[in-house]
């Protein structure tokens, strides 16, 4: 059997330098990345377009996904802060038709404002309500009608928030 080769040849980032033996049973090759680092790959691989680096795009993309959930820190380990469920449960109840809530708050025509929502929309809450106390939940104050809006927010426990209750009809 001819066997192929494959010094000198482009595969995404990689440049095949040398052969590198036989691999599960595939013939392999030592493949310089761009990136600076090297990589053995079976041709199979190769070929198939299954290896395009020696694995630097893989980290980068999982050192830019951890980034992105280390922005805030308020998703250790994928769970949230209860400052974080706070406000996911408030986008919640005003988006979400199927929340049980929803009747009580997007039903009623009480929304999210558009600074706490969207891209770096926890950020911005963060930033205006700050962490959330111990004991303490999401409420709307003074006017428990309104939107969650800055200035229509506090952090409140459970008596002051049922001092702020809204009649039954």
């Amino acid at each position: 059997m001819r066997r192929l080769q494959l010094i000198g040849e482009r595969f995404g980032k990689l440049l095949v330098v040398a052969s590198a033996g036989v691999v599960s049973g595939q013939t392999a090759w030592l493949c310089s990345c761009d990136c600076g680092g090297q990589a053995i790959c079976r041709v199979g691989n190769l070929r198939g377009g299954k290896s395009k680096s020696c694995g630097c795009q893989r980290r980068l993309a999982l050192s830019l996904q951890a980034a992105r959930s280390r922005k805030h820190g308020h998703t250790p380990k994928g769970r949230a802060t209860r400052t974080m469920a706070s406000f996911n449960a408030m986008h919640s109840r005003c988006s979400r038709p199927n929340n049980d809530n929803w009747e009580h708050y997007g039903g009623r025509g009480i929304s999210v404002c558009e600074r706490w929502s969207g891209e770096g929309g926890f950020e911005r809450f963060l930033q205006d309500m700050g962490e959330r106390p111990a004991g303490k939940t999401l409420d709307r104050f003074p006017n428990g009608d309104g939107n969650y809006e800055p200035g229509n927010c506090r952090w409140a426990t459970l008596s002051e928030q049922n001092l702020n209750r809204r009649k039954a009809a």
